[in-house]
């Protein structure tokens, strides 16, 4: 009994040994990923905990637009691949500055691009209406046939779906795609973005099968792409339709597929929160299994009973 209660004591310390090296290795993973905007929202970051001076942090950004370090930091790419909220607060707020303060020492690419990404950002932080008003005045601004307006309107789409104007979302995701072929624009991201979208007002107006067939199309061309990060996107809303239309085993094919793919990336908390649809679609999966299994169980029974019934007039008659 000592000798195996060391032996645990020695396994369990080996265990706690080896998760504390995958922490430490995901922390330094982590922190060696950080890129140059994200440096920049550190030190705004750094400022407010310093010296809570919001002065120093306006010098501090009227510095970066004169030295023309601010144009660096917007590309249109920014609307489709920015999934960290890490400094949203601190972004939100630069970009504020930017579109109030400063705007008029911008130059003209540079105002529609803070203009969207701000706009952006509200979605980001669940600030639907003033994501619209923000949209509004671009609009007013900006009637330029370009790329901007184009994720203008796909923006105005992603606010009014969230705010529950469906149809109306829908419109300005169509209208966007419409405008990406009309001016010959050529952005992969933002198109399989846009029709993400579109299948998810489908999920929302309940037509499963159309949005099933968008969602499946997009997996097609982002594995031809190669974008690990849309493939486990899409796979998890093939699986999420196939839970809709109670198709257990192929949402659980598909969802793990995603997880996997998240995991060997150290997206741990989209692999915590896919756990949650994975055990449920798991749950249900096997109360399917248990109706199937009754219901040939009762199939076999009445087959049974019908024969002996039969057999039993049968013999009857055969006596009379």
């Amino acid at each position: 009994m000592y000798f195996f209660k060391k032996t645990m004591h020695a396994f369990s310390c080996i265990i706690l040994l080896i998760f504390q090296k995958c922490v430490y290795f995901y922390i330094y993973k982590m922190e060696n990923t950080i890129n140059k905007e994200e440096l920049f929202y550190k030190e705004i970051n750094l400022i407010l905990e310093k010296d809570g001076n919001r002065d120093i942090i306006e010098n501090f950004i009227d510095e970066n637009i004169k030295n023309g370090n601010i144009d660096t930091y917007f590309n249109y790419d920014y609307f489709v691949n920015k999934n960290k909220n890490h400094f949203i607060e601190k972004e939100i707020f630069f970009l504020e500055y930017l579109s109030d303060i400063s705007y008029t020492k911008l130059e003209y690419n540079t105002r529609k691009e803070v203009l969207n990404s701000l706009a952006f950002k509200k979605w980001k932080n669940s600030d639907f209406n003033d994501s619209l008003n923000i949209i509004s005045r671009f609009k007013k601004d900006f009637k330029d046939n370009d790329l901007a307006n184009v994720i203008n309107n796909y923006l105005e789409g992603l606010s009014k779906l969230d705010i529950s104007k469906i149809n109306e979302a829908l419109y300005c995701f169509y209208d966007s795609l419409e405008n990406l072929e009309k001016f010959n624009i050529e952005n992969i991201d933002l198109w399989l973005n846009i029709k993400n979208n579109i299948g998810l007002v489908y999920v929302k107006q309940n037509d499963i099968d159309s949005a099933l067939k968008i969602f499946l199309y997009n997996l097609s061309v982002l594995k031809k792409s190669k974008k690990q990060q849309g493939i486990a996107q899409s796979l998890m809303n093939v699986g999420n339709v196939y839970a809709l239309k109670n198709m257990f085993s192929k949402a659980i094919k598909y969802s793990l597929k995603a997880q996997k793919i998240l995991y060997d990336q150290g997206n741990i908390e989209y692999v915590e929160r896919l756990n949650y649809n994975i055990s449920d679609y798991y749950f249900n999966f096997s109360v399917e299994k248990e109706f199937q299994n009754l219901f040939f169980i009762l199939f076999f029974l009445g087959k049974s009973n019908i024969t002996f019934l039969v057999w039993g007039l049968g013999f009857g008659v055969w006596g009379l």
